[in-house]
């Protein structure tokens, strides 16, 4: 991988998710029962820096399954240190059914050698926060140029490497932190998210 963990430069860089939730944790589940029952590997809850290893740890266990994410968001450096780990793995990965997977977890997502979203399962981005240099007289986060270019630039870099297209870290960078951009079963497709129906 050329790609390195972001952390270091930018401290506090989070993708802020309109619900708090319990740290990812992993499980083993089944889907498709009683016809035809698949075990995965079950992804749920908020993304920390410290998922990625949660996911290794857990995979060194159960072996190679197909990964499931159902996640509001959390921490941007988690999440994409989560798709180089699904990455390495060579990991399968795809919106559980009726499931979420917004900010962080949509870069995550994007590490997946095969990606799907699951029927019922949404798939959306929004706006990076960048909480480093200060905030304004309203207490929003405020970026200094530098740093945000630098960011912007990895999140392009991430993707193009993931195979996804770039225009989705420009949808995100237009879609308010309060919201999502949910992407139709068409735009999946357009821009390279997922790698079957």
């Amino acid at each position: 991988m050329h790609l390195k963990p972001v952390l270091s430069a930018f401290a506090v860089l989070l993708f802020v998710s309109a619900a708090t939730a319990e740290p990812m944790h992993f499980r083993v589940s089944e889907i498709g029962c009683p016809k035809a029952c698949t075990k995965v590997l079950l992804g749920e809850g908020e993304i920390a820096f410290t998922t990625a290893g949660a996911f290794r740890s857990v995979r060194r266990k159960t072996g190679a399954l197909p990964v499931l994410l159902h996640s509001r968001g959390g921490d941007l450096p988690g999440g994409l240190n989560l798709g180089l780990a699904f990455r390495k793995t060579r990991s399968s990965v795809a919106v559980a059914p009726g499931g979420d997977c917004f900010s962080a977890c949509a870069f995550a997502l994007f590490g997946g050698t095969e990606r799907k979203v699951h029927r019922g399962g949404q798939l959306g981005v929004h706006q990076v926060i960048f909480a480093e240099d200060g905030s304004d007289p309203q207490g929003r986060p405020t970026f200094s140029e530098k740093h945000s270019a630098a960011i912007i630039g990895h999140l392009i870099r991430y993707a193009r490497q993931m195979g996804v297209s770039p225009d989705v870290v420009e949808i995100a960078l237009a879609t308010p932190y309060d919201e999502n951009t949910i992407f139709s079963s068409r735009e999946l497709k357009r821009y390279g998210i997922v790698t079957s129906d």
